[in-house]
């Protein structure tokens, strides 16, 4: 843990982070707030979010979700080990005898432990946990090493300069997939699962419409056929893209 650092997107949401992320996970789990990096992208959230917390690193980034993360991977030195997080996570829970239970602190200390040691031995530079807290779904294999979607809200990063991100509604996907061409593997934990807002009026992902989800998705569909098998349209207008099921590309120690 000496040599990791915590990455928060945050905006316009300085009492939104506090009530979330920053209380339910980052002070509960006792995480080196000087080693905690918020990066917002207007000038008025950097001088709100340096005024309530003033023992982390407010960073001022350009605007739009595929520049903030591309700055992030630009502003830290290549190979830094990055937990990722977004602002409004409420709890980090594992499957425990086929029922969810918040993790303690031990035994997510010893997780992250052991997902950035594997990375390291595996040569991968992405991880994490399962997409949904889902007991039913989460009961299957404990570690998969395929391509798979790894979400944002809670991340393991060994920086990789080579990994640009070009869209903003799908950038988990591609996230996982660039991470999965350039290193031939990801890790992803599927016994722990977070539970966050993704879409609402307060937090998750704002100012996005079935109109730029379903371009996007298209956009990612056409970008990379050898990946990505197809478009699921939800309730809403809301989209998914199917991953093809594609083994690790080298052995895993």
């Amino acid at each position: 843990m000496k040599d990791v650092v915590f990455v928060v997107k945050s905006h316009e949401r300085v009492d939104r982070f506090f009530d979330k992320t920053y209380s339910k996970i980052i002070l509960k789990y006792g995480f080196d707030l000087s080693k905690v990096f918020v990066f917002v992208s207007l000038h008025s959230d950097v001088k709100l979010y340096s005024e309530k917390y003033k023992k982390i690193n407010i960073i001022k980034a350009p605007k739009g979700v595929a520049n903030v993360d591309n700055f992030i991977t630009s502003f830290f030195s290549d190979k830094q080990k990055i937990i990722y997080m977004n602002d409004d996570v409420t709890c980090i829970l594992e499957l425990k005898e086929n029922k969810l239970a918040k993790i303690t602190k031990d035994k997510l200390l010893d997780v992250i432990d052991i997902m950035f040691s594997n990375m390291q031995l595996n040569g991968i530079s992405y991880g994490g946990f399962y997409p949904v807290p889902n007991n039913m779904f989460m009961s299957g294999k404990k570690v998969t090493y395929n391509l798979c979607l790894i979400m944002d809200p809670f991340s393991f990063v060994i920086n990789n300069k080579k990994v640009k991100i070009t869209v903003s509604d799908k950038s988990d996907f591609e996230k996982s997939i660039q991470h999965f061409i350039l290193c031939g593997a990801l890790f992803r934990f599927n016994h722990i699962a977070l539970r966050v807002e993704y879409y609402g009026t307060k937090g998750g992902f704002q100012g996005r419409t079935a109109k730029t989800e379903s371009d996007t998705a298209k956009l990612m569909l056409q970008k990379y056929p050898n990946y990505i098998s197809g478009i699921n349209y939800k309730k809403g207008g809301k989209t998914s893209l199917r991953l093809k099921s594609i083994k690790p590309l080298k052995s895993i120690k």
